[in-house]
């Protein structure tokens, strides 16, 4: 068996939803609420209309910052002395599976679709 001796249900569940509230507190509650107040500002508004490889650019490295900054923090902190490889397949698994349905359920709730009669 490949998990052997690794094999702790509690410890897959914990990473597995560290890896939920690194993606919640990185997105929901940090980046996005951001990117919302940035959004009021006329400036960073003429500057995404003007410029849109830079403005995608900016939104790929924000991810990216907020996103890695989170998982580094709650991997040497909440996790440090469980982090195998396993547990941090399932911190992936957690932070992937959240970020799915989050972004499912937007775009169901925002899409504007037309009811067939």
């Amino acid at each position: 068996m490949i998990l052997n001796k690794e094999f702790n249900f509690s410890s897959f569940s914990k990473a597995f939803g560290f890896g939920c509230l690194s993606f919640f507190l990185s997105q929901i509650v940090l980046r996005l609420p951001l990117l919302s107040m940035l959004s009021e500002n006329n400036d960073f508004l003429l500057f995404s209309a003007i410029n849109p490889i830079g403005y995608g650019l900016l939104l790929a490295f924000s991810a990216g910052l907020f996103e890695e900054t989170t998982r580094w923090f709650l991997i040497k902190n909440a996790l440090k002395n469980e982090m195998t490889w396993i547990n941090g397949v399932w911190f992936g698994l957690g932070h992937g599976l959240l970020e799915a349905v989050l972004f499912f359920c937007f775009a169901i709730a925002f899409s504007k679709r037309k009811r067939i009669k």
